[in-house]
């Protein structure tokens, strides 16, 4: 969408024209003097540890918001499992009560059928 500077495309021009005349001419000769950090390092050494500081403290925030929604899935889990086994208990109920009833039933139907 938006164009370069001209004196962006003129730089561009000039280096290609002195690729063509020097080829001997690396482009690390004159970005060497043209980009080298001024930073003593100490400084680098400071920036380097902020990087890395801020870095671990993504990956902990990070770390420590997936073992939340896990401890919330776990929790869920624990929920549901909790619920069923307070529908199996309620089923195991019943089900004693059919044995039982159907225990009673059969005595009775005995006890008519021996009379």
């Amino acid at each position: 969408k938006d164009k370069a500077p001209p004196q962006i495309y003129r730089a561009l021009h000039w280096y290609i024209l002195l690729q063509e005349k020097h080829p001997e001419y690396k482009s690390s000769l004159w970005l060497n003097t043209v980009a080298r950090p001024q930073l003593t390092s100490k400084e680098l050494e400071s920036i380097k540890s902020e990087v890395v500081d801020q870095s671990t403290n993504a990956l902990t925030k990070k770390a420590i918001f997936y073992l939340e929604e896990e401890n919330l899935k776990r929790n869920r889990l624990k929920s549901e499992m909790e619920d069923r086994l307070g529908q199996l208990t309620s089923m195991k109920t019943k089900l004693q009560y059919l044995i039982a009833f159907q225990a009673i039933l059969a005595a009775a139907i005995l006890i008519i059928a021996l009379n």
